[in-house]
């Protein structure tokens, strides 16, 4: 499958956020589909709904920790509790520099962990990392 058609979907609250992630996507020429969702919950449900479809379509998920509804450490647990849904990459995004967080995601099978208050190196390295990853998908 194409880089390009693999969808990103995005679980960010903050509608500042979800600005900077389009444009630092677009300034890395990652010209991939991006969705955002409010919170984690939507996500889930987004994806409960191609389960149908049978998940022909290729996703990395990109989320915060803190959100409303559900938070980003309870969308993957629910996603590794799917076995339908286990396999797709998942990236955190936060400003939380707290270790607990970082281990807390590790043990929950992410892919990436990076900080927002690195917009700078960091962050693109992130993206880039997420954009190696959508191109092994």
């Amino acid at each position: 499958m194409e880089f390009e058609t693999v969808e990103i979907l995005i679980a960010e609250d903050e509608e500042l956020d979800r600005f900077l992630l389009e444009h630092a996507f677009k300034a890395q020429m990652l010209n991939n589909p991006l969705k955002f969702f409010e919170n984690g919950r939507e996500l889930l449900d987004y994806l409960d709904t191609r389960l149908g479809e049978q998940m022909h379509e290729r996703f990395i998920i990109l989320t915060d920790i803190n959100m409303p509804r559900m938070c980003g450490f309870e969308l993957l647990a629910n996603l590794n509790a799917h076995p339908a849904l286990r396999h797709i990459p998942a990236f955190v995004l936060s400003s939380s520099h707290d270790e607990s967080d970082v281990q807390k995601a590790s043990d929950l099978g992410i892919s990436g962990y990076i900080s927002k208050e690195n917009a700078g190196e960091d962050f693109l390295k992130g993206l880039q990392m997420i954009g190696r990853q959508a191109r092994a998908s």
